[in-house]
């Protein structure tokens, strides 16, 4: 049996300018293509996937990466920006998808009025169009600690996620978390 390169490696003989792939090959939704974990092999998004999805899978994404990130003032901000751009992106994606479709103008106009009455989603556009047009300034970051005193005379010290505000950017009141 003919053993096979490992993947991104010419075969024998190969010109420099080729490029194999192996197999094995690997037809993925969303949430498998989006995992952190590494992949054996070549992994195709599946043609249904449309591109209102694909944008809300990669804001979910993002948002996990915020979560990992937010104790590094640098990459969190990058991955807020990245965040809310994409997140409101799948809206401009679901209007041109829908933009052929009949009914569909009807139905989004009735959808657009209801997100225009969130404050979450209000917000949303809000921080999107300054992570756009200016980019977003932390008013405020930093760490939390929260340091313990026993009646003993012990102390412990545990460190909490860090806290932060955007400039001009106040959540609703009825709070965002990241």
């Amino acid at each position: 049996m003919e053993e096979k390169p490992p993947t991104g490696a010419n075969p024998p003989g190969a010109d420099e300018t080729e490029f194999f792939v192996g197999t094995p090959l690997e037809i993925v939704g969303l949430e498998s293509a989006l995992s952190m974990e590494p992949r054996k092999g070549v992994a195709i998004l599946h043609s249904s996937i449309s591109p209102p999805r694909r944008k809300v899978a990669s804001a979910r994404w993002l948002l996990r990466q915020l979560q990992e990130h937010k104790s590094s003032e640098a990459p969190a901000l990058m991955f807020l920006e990245c965040f809310v751009t994409t997140l409101r992106s799948a809206t401009f994606a679901l209007q041109k998808m829908g933009s052929t479709t009949k009914g569909f103008r009807a139905w989004y106009e009735v959808k657009r009025k209801e997100m225009q009455a969130d404050p979450k989603l209000r917000w949303l556009v809000k921080m999107r169009n300054a992570a756009e047009k200016e980019g977003l300034v932390l008013a405020e970051y930093g760490p939390v600690v929260v340091v313990r005193l026993h009646r003993n005379g012990m102390r412990d010290a545990v460190a909490q996620d860090p806290t932060f505000k955007i400039a001009g950017g106040r959540a609703p009141s009825s709070g965002v978390r990241v």
